[in-house]
Order: structure tokens, then sequence, then C-alpha cells
């Protein structure tokens, strides 16, 4: 078997974040964390440790947080989503604030 590809975890994410990131199927890592003892949905937030002891016991080895080209990165920061009427929507970006030197 190949050596597994280096994997960068420095937030919690999604089981289906995490399986996207380990490129295994998300029932796989379900299933892995059920048999820990812990009932996750595929849309559940996996706590940090809990999905870098996971990433190690599938045989992915960790990158140091030193070396962000070391692998693939989990935890980006996103857009915020709200659901609007049963839909996700992002939120638009905010708007720069005016200059301040401006005399009032």
């Amino acid at each position: 078997m190949p050596p597994r590809k280096k994997v960068r975890i420095a937030n919690p994410l999604t089981a289906i974040e995490l399986a996207d990131l380990l490129g295994v199927s998300v029932t796989v890592v379900i299933k892995s964390l059920f048999m820990k003892g812990i009932m996750r949905t595929v849309h559940q937030v996996v706590e940090l440790e809990t999905a870098r002891t996971l990433a190690v016991d599938m045989g992915y080895p960790l990158s140091d947080d030193d070396d962000p080209a070391g692998g693939q990165t989990a935890g980006v920061p996103k857009k915020p989503i709200i659901p609007e009427g049963g839909h996700e929507v992002a939120l638009p970006e905010p708007e720069p604030e005016p200059d301040s030197d401006e005399e009032t």
C-alpha cells in the first residue's frame, strides 16, 4: 500500500469535510467515529483532537503546523452561511468602513 498523503487539520470540521480531506467516503468516517463511541451525522462538527486522532488511526500522517504547504489543509475560514427559507445563502462581503479623516 502506498504511503498516505500528509494532512493538516487545524480547526474542527464536519464529518463530510473530514472525509473529503482524507479522500474517503463519509460512511467510512461516520463508521470509524461510531466504533469509537462517538455519534455524529454527516453535517455535525467533529472536534479537532477527535479529527486528528481519527486521521492518524486511518494511517494519515499529520503535517506540522509550521508547514502549511506540507499537505492539504482543513479548517480554512469560509464565508458564513445562514439558512433562509430552507436554502443556504452566503452572506455578502462586509463593506469597507468610510475614512474617518473628515471632520463632523
